[in-house]
């Protein structure tokens, strides 16, 4: 087998036509230039690079120095780009016809946004759309990364008419410039080849295999590896890390880097392999500044904390933390009444006073540690302190009790929210194996079951780039919008005496990345701090926050305490963007309890008006509250800074003006959530402003959103959905944001700050520029600004008719066989279980029976259920957590007749339950033999029978059951029978509640709001795990029993004197019982319900219509300070519209 390829044919070898290929006359090889505008790869680098970090090793550019280094697998007419691209195809058509390869396709069809365009192409050529596969997108092209056949790529290569250019991806493109530039030496440098698409477990051991082969022949047969008097396997080793391979050195003699080129080029040379990227190490960034997060800028000495003085401290907020654990003992996070498990389980326990959840991933690494660090939570000590300034609330220190000192200035900025502990210090063996981080579809999803929708990260790897962790953080947040990502900014902002540029860590779009301060004044930049901007040129760092000298919890270790179960409460004095990131962390869970607690827009709390914040709106208010800073401190000479600039991005963090609060903000806010454009919308969103008189210094607006994640990690302009926000003054004057004098369309942060006067009129628009997906977004507005808080609620009783459910269609839905894997870390055992599913398979969920698949077994059995990893490409993993010290006594286990407890069979059955496209459509049991020898610690699964599969397929009988109400309601949410006239600048509010309310509950609903049988407004939307409001104004309340949808009335309905509003509502039923399968994580329009699988009864759809008259206007109806309305209306709405809905029972047939 060639050196450097994994199939049959070198990618040199070929010619450089493609002889009789229906499309070679329209495959063009594309400029260097137009590729290099898109991807900033390997094979794109510029050999002038006066840099030297940034150098790539070779006497020329890469390609000539591959070209030299790889002599056995190179020739001299590949050693041009365009070369490299027609062997590339050539290589391409040789394969097999079946399999696939990865494309550099890009369409530019004038006049086009990135969707059509990517409709454009999934249309002519019958692929799947490439839009979620979008890697550029511009006003004159939008690119896509493409896996697929050369059929494939021979019919979209041919459409001249929407303006395609099709490029294979040759190994060079696939290897970002940061993975063989900068440092360390290359000889050092653990690489990672990730997969294209969804292999199989067996696909992906099978790349394996001939990857390792193809690197093996390469380390003969090049002649930088052949003065190494060595094999390959005696200085590196191919393993399997997910969807990836993992080439890592393990040799103690230095491999040339001519030798690590060509191994490079081998891995990258697969048609199954997508990129290949420097697996970097992953670094910790090593009295609070509380008063300067909230904006008290000690002017005479007063440290005040506004939110805390108003009792907004934290109450009911989690965060998360990811970092070296945290040291239960200390008197910051101490709970007298006991501590949650620290284990792999995920458990939490939200009655714990400070740390309800603590997944211990070290214990599974424990073999790394030495003896007098095991029994340690944090021997470190880094995770402890960021925990404190985060969340930490001093203890009374008293040897029999736990009570909170509410004076202690050494709190941490949430004093009152609790923590959930995600622990990656996993060893201090082998040099990569310090900290470990997990995709954050696991970490991040184990936080929300804990509560947690912020998380606080103070580590990263060095490089300004897009990393792997950036792409899977903007994934995951781009699904869960609650959800909000805060991480520090590093600290190489200084080298060689002088400023490191470019020198910022954690990038992601959707990441809230802290740079760090002085915590005194002038609260200068610290000389550390990472510089920005990100390599594709987007403003990071984005806020900044005191990090400098931050005095916080220690651990017992480093406080010399006889044992990690002594309680202490010790601190100490560190530095570093790590202890910045935690403050803003902290100040982003304050702000989720401002709105989730109903202080906006009044002030002053108002639980009526309470909505759970997306995370980019989160986002945007700290973005909006930045107060500009004038220098980067750098010791003996200070640099100017001014805001956006790569110092500061944003400014310093003041939550002060970022929020308001009755008599203690110089000016108010205006926010708006959720609101979105589609792919087809042209038309700007558009508000305008009176301003009144206030002490507040400028008009300050901020638009932000959580853009998709771009697949290539080579992206040149990684934003690519585009909005642009602008400001008129007046009629007159136009600014830009982000202290531009044009539209920005390189950041997903735009902030806009001007100069305002009493009587002045300010326009704020955002335009939807170019959209690849639908788009949501939030805008906060801040300043003088004239509110009208006059709306007031409004109410209609009304019930509906039932109409037969929709069904989901006939598919042959499967989960594959799981490999099962029986593991021993040092002691901690476990059986890994991997299922394969469907790509369009959603979640997973994996449940324990008794041996007969029909008894739940008891949680203080000897197995339990461990970490569950998020479903990421069609695998998905669970740990059965086996406690050897239960075996004696358990039911589950069969003993043997002669060896007695020690050698016998665990029996027990797993349950996998699918979701397909928003419904769970099969499940299958597994019934699962585990032998034991508890003497020699042998384990063996030698048994895995499939005891059920089902799969769900249509409905096949009708019975009506329930009812479902829905009424105009009052602020406690009780029927409204006399309710107010509805008019313009009111609010509505629509109560929907089942008529029995101990049986059944509301999962899903949505609500229109229609004229003349034309919707005018959606109001509701079905939702991932309930009702959404994301596309919407409207704000949502309550459970099940009683849900409350608060909704201010655009102005097109008052276009007739009345308007109809109408839904549809989903139910299931309270009691689960043993054998009820439940349906879970449903959006669409369809079938949705928990049904007993006995058949006999099932939950369905009914639909809800009510009409509501709409008045004259009158007059406002102002809330009085208590939130209760005054009543100036001349007319209400009398009777009571009655309005029956009905709950569909349905039974099942099976395939």
């Amino acid at each position: 087998m060639p050196a450097s390829v994994w199939s049959s044919t070198s990618i040199f070898a070929a010619v450089f036509a493609l002889v009789s290929t229906p499309c070679a006359h329209t495959v063009t090889v594309p400029e260097f230039e137009l590729v290099k505008s898109i991807l900033d790869t390997a094979a794109t680098s510029d050999d002038q690079n006066s840099d030297e970090q940034n150098r790539i090793p070779g006497d020329s550019s890469l390609m000539g120095a591959v070209a030299v280094s790889t002599a056995s697998t190179t020739s001299p007419q590949a050693s041009s780009f365009e070369a490299t691209i027609v062997a590339q195809w050539t290589t391409n058509k040789q394969a097999p016809s079946e399999n696939s390869a990865p494309y550099l396709v890009c369409g530019a069809t004038p006049d086009a946004n990135g969707y059509d365009r990517a409709v454009q192409i999934s249309n002519a050529c019958a692929i799947a759309s490439p839009a979620d596969a979008t890697v550029y997108n511009a006003g004159e092209r939008t690119c896509f990364h493409i896996q697929m056949t050369m059929n494939k790529a021979r019919c979209v290569a041919a459409l001249e008419e929407l303006k395609v250019h099709v490029t294979p991806y040759t190994p060079w493109m696939k290897v970002p410039r940061e993975a063989v530039t900068g440092s360390p030496p290359l000889s050092r440098r653990r690489f990672m080849g990730i997969l294209c698409g969804s292999p199989t477990v067996g696909e992906i051991e099978s790349y394996k295999s001939v990857a390792k082969q193809a690197l093996e022949d390469t380390w003969a047969d090049d002649a930088a590896c052949r003065v190494l008097d060595s094999s390959f396997a005696d200085s590196y080793e191919l393993v399997q890390d997910r969807m990836s391979l993992l080439l890592r050195p393990i040799g103690a003699v230095a491999v040339p880097d001519g030798c690590v080129l060509a191994l490079v080029a081998s891995l990258a040379s697969g048609l199954s392999m997508c990129s290949v990227i420097h697996d970097a190490d992953i670094e910790l960034l090593n009295r609070t500044g509380r008063w300067i997060i909230q904006g008290s800028l000690e002017k005479n000495d007063s440290r005040s904390l506004p939110l805390h003085e108003v009792g907004i401290k934290g109450q009911g907020q989690v965060a998360q933390i990811s970092d070296t654990g945290a040291s239960l003992n200390s008197c910051y996070f101490y709970d007298s009444s006991g501590e949650v498990a620290k284990d792999l389980s995920g458990t939490f326990d939200l009655t714990r006073r400070k740390v309800v959840q603590y997944y211990a991933k070290n214990l599974r690494f424990k073999q790394y540690l030495p003896d007098n660090y095991k029994e340690i939570d944090d021997p470190d000590g880094h995770g402890t302190h960021c925990a404190g300034t985060l969340v930490g609330r001093v203890c009374d220190y008293t040897e029999s009790e736990c009570v909170a000192d509410s004076n202690y200035i050494d709190d941490g900025n949430a004093p009152e929210a609790k923590i959930a502990v995600y622990n990656i210090h996993v060893g201090y063996g082998l040099y990569w194996e310090k900290l470990h981080l997990d995709s954050p579809w696991d970490m991040c999803t184990m936080g929300i079951n804990a509560g947690a929708y912020i998380h606080s990260a103070s580590w990263g790897s060095s490089g300004n780039h897009y990393k792997v962790y950036d792409q899977l953080m903007d994934q995951f947040t781009h699904w869960q919008q609650d959800y909000l990502n805060v991480m520090a900014a590093g600290n190489d902002g200084y080298y060689m005496s002088s400023i490191n540029n470019g020198s910022v860590m954690n990038v992601g779009k959707n990441t809230l990345t802290v740079c760090s301060t002085k915590k005194t004044p002038p609260y200068n930049v610290d000389y550390y701090s990472g510089v920005g901007p990100s390599n594709d040129g987007r403003i990071k760092p984005d806020i900044c926050a005191p990090g400098g000298l931050i005095f916080s919890a220690d651990t017992s270790f480093q406080q010399n305490t006889r044992a990690d179960t002594t309680r202490q409460c010790g601190t100490s004095q560190k530095s570093g963007t790590s202890m910045a990131c935690p403050g803003v962390a902290g100040g982003a869970l304050l702000i989720r309890q401002y709105f989730m607690d109903g202080w906006y827009p009044t002030g002053t709390k108002v639980s009526g008006n309470s909505f759970t914040p997306s995370g980019y709106l989160i986002r945007a208010v700290i973005l909006n509250s930045g107060r500009a800073l004038l220098w980067r401190d750098m010791g003996s000479q200070k640099v100017n800074s001014e805001p956006y600039d790569e110092h500061q991005g944003f400014g310093l963090i003041s939550l002060v003006d970022g929020v308001y609060l009755e008599g203690k903000s110089k000016g108010r806010i205006q926010v708006f959530d959720r609101l979105v454009f589609t792919t087809s919308d042209i038309v700007a969103w558009e508000e305008t402003f009176q301003i009144g008189n206030c002490t507040a210094q400028h008009f300050s607006v901020t638009l932000d959103y959580f853009d998709i994640s771009n697949p290539s990690l080579a992206c040149t302009s990684c934003v690519l959905n585009h909005l642009h926000l602008t400001v008129v003054k007046n009629s007159e004057t136009t600014a830009f944001p982000n202290g531009k004098n044009t539209h920005d369309n390189i950041n997903n942060s735009q902030r806009v700050r001007i100069s305002h006067a009493l009587g002045d009129t300010i326009t704020v628009r955002v335009n939807p520029s170019n959209l690849v997906q639908d788009q949501t977004f939030a805008v906060v507005v801040s300043g003088c600004l004239i509110i009208d808080q006059s709306a007031a609620p409004s109410h209609s009783p009304t019930v509906a008719s039932s109409t037969p459910p929709t069904s989901f269609s006939d598919k042959n839905y499967t989960i594959t066989r799981p490999k099962m894997t029986f593991q021993d870390d040092d002691g901690i055992f476990s059986l890994l279980v991997e299922y394969e599913t469907r790509l369009s398979t959603k979640n997973l969920n994996i449940s324990l029976f008794e041996g007969d698949c029909v008894t739940s077994y008891n949680s203080n059995e000897a197995i339990k259920l461990g970490m569950q990893t998020g479903l990421l490409l069609g695998v998905y993993s669970a740990f059965v957590l086996v406690d050897t010290h239960k075996f004696n006594d358990s039911p589950l286990v069969t003993k043997s007749t002669e060896f007695g407890s020690s050698v016998g069979n665990l029996n027990f059955c797993i349950k996998a339950e699918a979701i397909e496209a928003n419904i769970s459509v099969s499940y299958r049991k597994d019934k699962v033999k585990l032998g034991y020898n508890l003497s020699n610690n042998i384990f063996t699964v030698t048994n895995n029978v499939v005891e059920e599969n089902d799969i769900l397929t249509s409905d096949t009988e009708v019975l009506a059951k329930y009812s479902v109400l829905a009424c105009r309601c009052s602020p406690a949410s009780d029927c409204d029978y006399n309710p107010l006239v509805i008019q313009q600048n009111t609010l509505l509010h629509i109560c929907v509640y089942p008529n029995d309310t101990t049986t059944v509950s509301i999962s899903n609903f949505d609500m229109t709001f229609e004229q003349e049988g034309s919707i005018v407004y959606t109001a509701v939307s079905f939702g991932d795990s309930g009702p959404d409001i994301s596309k919407s104004l409207s704000v949502i309340t309550g459970d099940g029993s009683r849900f409350k949808v608060v909704s201010r009335l655009i102005t097109a309905l008052f276009d007739s004197d009345t308007f109809d509003v109408r839904g549809r509502a989903y139910l299931e039923f309270k009691a689960v019982g043993k054998n009820t399968r439940h349906l879970i994580d449903v959006r669409a329009p369809g079938l949705r319900s928990r049904r007993d699988l006995s058949g006999e009864s099932f939950a369905g759809e009914a639909p809800f219509n009510m009409n509501v008259k709409v008045g004259s206007v009158i007059g406002a109806a102002p809330l009085s300070t208590d939130g209760k309305i005054i009543s100036k209306f001349a007319g209400v709405i009398g009777g009571l519209i009655v309005l029956t809905m009905m709950l569909v029972f349905i039974k099942m047939s099976r395939k």
